[in-house]
């Protein structure tokens, strides 16, 4: 799924994100000092990741992120729930966690685009 804000009379979208079947990395089901992240079996092999999460600069802190973000999680829920996860821009922790996230991993570098971590949370 593609989600995406439009303000009436502009052109584009102000914000957009995509949701897709993807499992999480190996890594992060065994991450020491946040809860399990369950298991394919777990969740009936439910597991969905979050891409390209993106605000008009200007615009960020209005809500429309979490606009996008909670559409996301909707369909998540709708196609059966499971485990969502991405990775997210450091400065927007604090979208992902105030909808459930949990942080995990170490804040990485990601070419061309800054530092990122890897967020989960399970439906």
């Amino acid at each position: 799924m593609h989600a995406a804000v439009r303000l009436a009379g502009d052109e584009g979208p102000v914000a957009v994100g995509s949701l897709l079947p993807e499992d999480p990395p190996e890594w992060l089901l065994d991450w020491p000092g946040v809860p399990a992240v369950p298991t394919a079996e777990a969740t009936g092999g439910r597991s969905w990741r979050v891409r390209g999460m993106a605000c008009v600069d200007e615009l960020r802190g209005q809500g429309y992120g979490s606009a996008v973000l909670e559409l996301l999680l909707a369909q998540a829920r709708a196609a059966g729930g499971g485990v969502v996860w991405c990775t997210a821009r450091v400065g927007a922790q604090s979208l992902y966690r105030r909808f459930g996230f949990h942080d995990a991993g170490e804040v990485e570098a990601l070419a061309g685009i800054g530092p990122h971590l890897t967020m989960w949370m399970e439906l």
